[in-house]
């Protein structure tokens, strides 16, 4: 399959046309493998990017020169805190379940859910240098 023009937009505040721009994508695959495998094992064949374009910008965030971010700090913080939220929402939501269903009032699977994420989160940060906000 082929996606074709994919673009990911700055976040506000940086002044240049996109962060990245991919003009088509070429993934070539198993599929009759696949299925036939139980859905276990997908072997990709070729990957194709062709007409990459990525675009670091920095902006000063500070008083001095050297307080700087860049759109990728900016996006990869926005997902990660999006991750958190929808994380953290379905946690609260998994423990009121298991404490309507059955009485649980100490520490539920949930809450050791949410403090997983937490930690692989600023892992993730930590790993691609990224300052948590």
């Amino acid at each position: 399959f082929d996606i074709r023009g994919l673009k990911i937009c700055n976040p506000p505040g940086y002044h240049t046309d996109h962060l990245f721009l991919l003009n088509k994508i070429r993934v070539e695959f198993d599929l009759k493998g696949f299925i036939l495998g139980g859905f276990q094992k997908l072997v990709v064949g070729e990957l194709s990017l062709l007409t990459l374009d990525i675009i670091i910008e920095m902006r000063q965030v500070g008083a001095t020169i050297f307080q700087t971010e860049s759109n990728v700090e900016v996006l990869l913080n926005t997902l990660a805190n999006d991750e958190d939220q929808q994380v953290a929402a379905q946690a609260a939501m998994a423990k009121e379940e298991l404490q309507r269903a059955h009485g649980v009032q100490e520490e539920s699977l949930a809450d050791q859910a949410t403090r997983d994420s937490t930690q692989f989160t600023e892992d993730v940060m930590k790993t691609f240098g990224v300052a948590n906000a």
